[in-house]
């Protein structure tokens, strides 16, 4: 066999090579587009419309108790988009990830042919120089006759072809790599993007959780101020002003403001001064009931012995800062109590009802 012979076999076993098939890369689990997330984006841009005719809404409401249900149900409506937002969100990036895994398979794929595609023109110089032809020119100067060149001619073409068949497949593969690689730039500045967009909707979804928390408390302390309010017979006095107050139903008011804190310990200072009789026993009984549905402790300053007697669980007789007596009103209650502390001539009697009450005959002279 001829060196020609021999080169023209070689040069027809790497253009069977070269019309193979590289060996397939193993392919993603599953297919997502580019259109995938531009619909999700599509989707997020509807449901930030949504949002912003919430909030539209929101500033446009007073805020006050009379919206506040209203504004709770907005502010839910706004949470329920909010979620979604961010469900689309991490659909987005995670659609970019499989984009990036997609593209990194066939960008891959794009340079193992292109390194095939270069190794097989690497060989077919390696052949021509091994055959002494390096150049198209140095195979037809070594023809023996006419039809000899003729015949290194059809060898020659089909080498050039070949030659620039693999140079344009490897101008192409080029160009692909190179465009894939700007695609995936472009991937990775959309991941990140979405990733920081993500994290301030679950900030954005935090405050709003917040608020809703907040306004439910309001809602909650509302309530609580109303039933209060009933409770103590201010029920109709709610929107008053202070002005349009009597002096009861402002001490009334104190000891709502001072009950709604839920206190475990109340103390209350002279709280019947300058009130009516009516406001006297109303205060102290809703003192008295108070305590009891609360189940805590109240400590009264009182200057009545009457009131001290009626309402009273257990009293204190201090005479200038020093205790007289303490226990059951009607143990600590008696005429020589009265005549210590007070000063006083009296008596301890039971009225037609059986109720204790306190009766003064004269003051003691000193």
């Amino acid at each position: 066999m001829t060196r020609r012979k021999a080169t023209a076999l070689v040069l027809a076993a790497l253009l069977l090579l070269a019309a193979a098939p590289a060996q397939p890369l193993l392919p993603t689990a599953r297919a997502v587009t580019q259109s995938d997330i531009d619909g999700l984006k599509e989707d997020k841009k509807g449901l930030n419309k949504e949002k912003k005719e919430i909030e539209d809404q929101l500033a446009q409401l007073r805020n006050d108790k009379a919206t506040a249900i209203q504004r709770r149900t907005l502010l839910d409506q706004k949470i329920d988009l909010t979620v979604k937002e961010i469900a689309a969100t991490e659909s987005e990036i995670a659609g970019y990830e499989a984009l990036l895994d997609q593209t990194a398979f066939e960008l891959a794929e794009n340079e193992q042919e292109e390194a095939r595609q270069y190794a097989l023109f690497c060989e077919r110089a390696r052949v021509m120089e091994e055959a002494g032809t390096t150049s198209y020119w140095a195979v037809l100067f070594k023809a023996d006759s006419f039809s000899d060149l003729l015949s290194r001619l059809t060898d020659v073409q089909e080498v050039m072809n070949y030659d620039q068949g693999v140079l344009d497949s490897l101008r192409q593969l080029r160009a692909q790599i190179q465009e894939k690689q700007a695609y995936q730039e472009e991937l990775k500045v959309g991941a990140e993007a979405a990733k920081r967009e993500l994290e301030a909707q679950k900030a954005d979804l935090d405050s709003q959780r917040k608020a809703a928390d907040e306004m439910v408390k309001e809602l909650q302390a509302d309530e609580a101020a109303a039933a209060l309010l009933k409770r103590v017979g201010l029920e109709e006095k709610a929107d008053a002003y202070p002005a349009q107050l009597s002096g009861g139903q402002k001490q009334l008011v104190g000891l709502a403001q001072s009950l709604i804190r839920r206190p475990a310990l109340l103390l209350l200072d002279a709280p019947l001064g300058e009130l009516d009789l009516n406001y006297q026993f109303h205060v102290m009984d809703v003192v008295s009931r108070e305590t009891r549905r609360r189940n805590m402790v109240t400590l009264v300053v009182l200057h009545d012995i009457n009131i001290a007697l009626r309402h009273a669980a257990q009293v204190i007789m201090l005479k200038e800062g020093k205790l007289i007596d303490s226990g059951d009103p009607q143990t600590v209650i008696h005429a020589e109590s009265l005549a210590q502390v007070y000063g006083v001539r009296g008596r301890v009697e039971r009225c037609a009802q059986g109720r204790s009450m306190v009766i003064v005959d004269c003051a003691i002279e000193k």
